[in-house]
C-alpha cells in the first residue's frame, strides 16, 4: 500500500462530527463569542454551521478529531458553557459532495440568530421560557420508563394512574426512518414538514397531552426544551413533561443494539443517517413501497421540497415526487391506495401511487378524454403549474415577458408562465428638458421625440380619470412635469380590466396562480 493511499485512509478514521448547544444566561456580548467562534474554527480547519444568539449556541461542525477535541476544550474556558453535553462522534470525510454542500460541510457559517431553534413562524407568538423546560431524563432513566410502561414515573411524580405518551418533536421526513416504539406505550408522530409547526400541532391534540405523562425526544436534545417548556407553559394538567437529555443520538450510544428505537436517527450532516448494530428497515419507498431508508440522493418533494425516500430502481432524471403531506391535501383524499406494480412500472417517470383519482383532483385536465396523457403529461403525472402574468403600468406582455426569463428559464420542470397584455393603450409621450443631452437611450429626455415606428405599444390596468382612451400613433408632448405620485391618480378603467380578465380566463385559464408587480391591485 503506497504511503498516500496510507494517508488518505488515516484521514478518514481520524475524522469526525461534533454537536452540542447550551441555553446559558443571556449573552450580553455576542460579537465577542462570534470572533472566538471565527477564530478557533477556521484555525482549526472545522466545518460546519454555528449559530449564536442571546440565549445560547447550536453548533455542528465537522473536522479532525484532534482539531474537534481541542475546539471542545477551547468553548470549556467559557464559564457560561459549564456543563455543555459535547456529542463526538467519529466518522468518515464526506465523501459525496452535494450532501456534504447541501448540509453545510463544505464550508463554515456562523451566524448571529434571534433564536437558537424557531418553535413558531408566527411572528407574533411569545416563546416560552426555556427555564420551564421539562425534566431531563438520561438514556438509561429514558430507557427504564418505557420498559416498565411508567412505573418509574409514575412512582417518582405521584402520577399514579396516568397515560405515558412518548411524543416525537421531529420532522416528519425524520420520523420516516426511525422511531421509538415501545410495548403499551403511545407514541405520537405529529408527522410534521418543519419544527415550527409543531405548536399547531399541539394546539390541536391536546387534550392527548393533558393529565398524561409525556416523554418527549428528538436528534441530540434542543428542540425538546423549547417544545417541552411550550406545552408545560399550558398549565394545569401539563406538568409532567419529560425528555432524552442528549436526544436518539445518546441513546444509541448507550444502547448500539437499538433498545426501543427502530430504523435509522437522521443527522442533519454529511453522515445523514446513523444506524444501530439492529440492521431493521421501517421505512419504504415512496414510489415502489420496497424497503428503502436511504437519503443520499437527495430526492424531494416538487411542491414543499420536503425531501422523500425514493429508492434506486424508481429514480429517474426528470422525475416529479410528491410527499405524503402534499398528497394528503388533494381535496377529498386522505389516504390514497397501494398500488401493487414490478419494478419496469417503478421507472416512469411519476409518482405511482397517485391514482387517477388523485390526477383528477389536482389537475384541472379532463381525465375522461382520450388525450389525458398529453394534457397532464400522462397517467400519474401531476401537469405543470399555470401562472397568469400581469405586468405592471406602461409596460405590456413581451417587456414583461423579457424581464422575468431568468425565472421562467428556472421553472420551466414545473410551471408554465402566461403573459397578457393589459386593455388599456397609452399614448407615447416625452417630456423635454433644458440643455439636454441627445442619449437616444433616454427618450424621455429629449427636445424631439423620436420616431414610433418601431416602439412597442404600452398598456395600463388603471388609467386617469380624464384618459380619452385614444390610442396614439406618435409622440406627445407632456403637458406638465413627470409626477412620482402619479398612479395615485390613475383609478379608472377597472371594470374594463375586470371583463379582460374574465376573458382571458375562460379562454386560457384556468391558472394556479397570478404574478404581477406594480399597478396590479386588481
Amino acid at each position: 500500500m503506497s504511503e498516500s493511499t496510507k494517508q488518505r485512509e488515516q484521514d478518514q478514521q481520524n475524522h469526525g462530527v461534533l454537536l452540542y448547544y447550551k441555553y446559558t444566561s443571556p449573552i450580553e456580548n455576542l460579537d465577542e463569542l462570534f470572533n472566538f467562534y471565527e477564530s478557533n474554527c477556521s484555525s482549526l480547519g472545522l466545518l460546519g454551521r454555528v449559530r449564536l444568539s442571546p440565549q445560547g449556541v447550536n453548533v455542528t461542525v465537522g473536522g479532525r478529531l484532534s482539531s474537534l477535541e481541542r475546539h471542545i476544550e477551547a468553548v470549556k474556558e467559557y464559564s457560561s458553557f459549564e456543563g455543555t453535553d459535547f456529542k463526538l462522534a467519529a466518522c468518515k470525510k464526506p465523501l459525496n459532495d452535494k450532501v456534504a454542500e447541501e448540509c453545510g460541510f463544505t464550508s463554515l457559517s456562523i451566524r448571529i440568530v434571534k433564536e437558537l431553534v424557531t418553535l413558531s413562524s408566527n411572528a407574533l407568538s411569545i416563546t416560552p421560557l426555556v427555564s420551564n423546560a421539562g425534566r431531563h431524563l438520561s438514556a438509561t432513566e429514558f430507557h427504564s420508563i418505557l420498559r416498565g410502561a411508567g412505573k418509574l414515573l409514575e412512582k417518582e411524580s405521584g402520577t399514579d394512574g396516568k397515560k405515558l405518551v412518548l411524543l416525537d418533536a421531529r420532522n416528519l421526513y425524520e420520523t420516516r426512518i426511525g422511531k421509538f416504539e415501545a410495548p403499551n406505550v403511545q407514541t405520537l408522530d405529529p408527522s410534521i414538514r418543519q419544527y415550527s409547526d409543531l405548536p399547531t400541532w399541539i394546539n390541536e391534540n391536546v387534550e392527548q397531552l393533558r393529565g398524561n405523562c409525556v416523554l418527549m425526544y428528538c436528534t441530540g436534545g434542543i428542540r425538546c426544551e423549547m417544545a417541552s417548556a411550550y406545552i408545560r407553559s399550558k398549565g394545569i394538567g401539563f406538568g409532567n413533561v419529560f425528555q432524552l437529555y442528549g436526544g436518539i443520538q445518546r441513546y444509541m450510544e448507550q444502547y448500539p443494539a437499538g433498545g426501543f428505537f427502530k430504523g435509522k436517527n437522521f443527522v442533519f450532516d454529511h453522515r445523514i443517517s446513523v444506524g444501530s448494530s439492529n440492521k431493521n428497515i421501517i421505512s419504504k419507498c415512496l414510489l415502489c413501497g420496497a424497503s428503502f431508508d436511504d437519503y443520499s440522493s437527495r430526492c424531494r418533494c416538487d411542491f414543499c421540497r420536503m425531501l422523500v425516500l425514493v429508492c434506486n430502481e424508481c429514480q429517474k432524471e426528470s422525475a416529479q415526487y410528491v410527499c405524503e403531506l402534499c398528497q394528503r391535501r388533494v381535496k377529498g383524499l386522505e389516504s390514497l391506495p397501494s398500488v401493487d406494480i414490478d419494478n419496469s412500472e417503478a421507472n416512469v417517470i411519476c409518482d405511482v401511487q397517485f391514482s387517477s383519482a388523485v390526477v383528477n383532483a389536482a389537475c384541472h385536465c379532463d381525465h375522461s378524454a382520450t388525450n389525458n396523457q398529453l394534457s397532464c403529461g400522462g397517467p400519474g403525472h401531476l401537469r405543470k403549474l399555470r401562472i397568469l402574468c400581469l405586468h405592471g403600468f406602461r409596460q405590456n406582455a413581451s417587456s414583461f415577458k423579457g424581464r422575468t426569463a431568468s425565472l421562467a428559464k428556472k421553472l420551466k420542470s414545473i410551471a408554465e408562465l402566461v403573459f397578457i397584455d393589459a386593455p388599456h393603450e397609452l399614448p407615447f409621450i416625452y417630456q423635454p428638458t433644458a440643455n439636454c443631452q441627445h442619449d437616444n437611450s433616454i427618450p424621455s429626455l429629449l427636445e424631439n421625440p423620436p420616431s414610433s415606428k418601431n416602439c412597442n405599444k404600452r398598456y395600463a390596468w388603471l388609467v386617469a380619470s380624464d384618459s380619452n382612451g385614444q390610442k396614439a400613433t406618435d409622440w406627445e408632448m407632456t403637458n406638465t412635469p413627470f409626477d412620482p405620485l402619479q398612479y395615485q391618480h390613475q383609478t379608472e378603467g377597472f371594470s374594463k380590466s375586470l371583463s379582460s380578465l374574465n376573458t382571458v380566463f375562460s379562454q386560457r385559464g384556468p391558472f394556479d396562480g397570478i404574478l404581477g408587480f406594480s399597478q396590479v391591485l386588481l
